[in-house]
């Protein structure tokens, strides 16, 4: 019988591999897979205006996140019940805050259904119109003042405060200066939208994109608006 084996192996040049060996194989093809994707987010990182993503750097993806998580942790300014510029009015029937001044001005779009995790929305400066993804219950403020709360017990919080938190982007790449300059106005058509869409809840506006400077950083809170007299 192992004669035939060893007789059939060479033959056909096929040597059966021993179980060690299948191990290995599938451990050293996992290994490089992991690595295309770390080089892949890395890339990625890179193209949306992250510095320190840069290759030449030689970070890796782990290193690149736990600077982004260092940077998170530095105390933000927190505006509450922040008065916006008279000069914002919205349409509900578009969903859109325009800042009558400057011409900017930005509209909710959609839900990221069925996932629900995520919103569609327009920036409309300068005669250009932006896509962009907002992601919601990120539970960034929660975490920091609990930083033991398990991914469950945040969003078990976040639902007894009433409560919706927004994670917004660099909604506009093609200028990011110019869109940084004006990111207080951004910010206050983004809060005029989502307060005058959920009358009711508790908002929490996160602005700390990848590669964007501290000083550009912002964390606003909204309490519920009261009803119309």
């Amino acid at each position: 019988m192992f004669g035939l084996k060893r007789f059939f192996e060479k033959k056909t040049g096929v040597t059966r591999l021993s179980s060690d060996s299948i191990a290995e194989e599938a451990a050293r093809k996992a290994a490089a897979f992991t690595a295309d994707m770390d080089k892949a987010i890395i890339a990625d990182m890179h193209r949306s205006g992250y510095a320190l993503a840069d290759p030449a750097n030689n970070l890796s993806l782990e290193e690149l996140v736990a600077i982004q998580a260092a940077e998170r942790q530095v105390d933000i300014k927190v505006d509450v019940e922040r008065v916006a510029p008279a000069t914002i009015t919205f349409d509900p029937d578009t969903n859109r805050a325009t800042d009558a001044a400057s011409g900017m001005a930005v509209e909710y779009v959609a839900d990221d259904y069925p996932t629900e995790c995520a919103e569609f929305w327009k920036l409309i400066w300068k005669s250009r119109v932006y896509d962009f993804r907002v992601y919601v219950n990120y539970g960034f403020s929660l975490r920091q003042q609990n930083p033991n709360l398990d991914g469950a017990e945040c969003s078990e919080l976040m639902s007894k405060l009433n409560l919706k938190e927004y994670d917004v982007p660099l909604a506009c790449s093609a200028d990011a200066m110019g869109f940084l300059s004006n990111i207080d106005l951004f910010l206050d058509l983004f809060a005029a939208v989502t307060r005058n869409r959920l009358k009711s809840r508790n908002i929490d506006i996160i602005f700390m994109p990848w590669g964007v400077e501290r000083k550009h950083h912002r964390h606003l809170k909204f309490a519920p608006l009261k009803p119309a007299e």
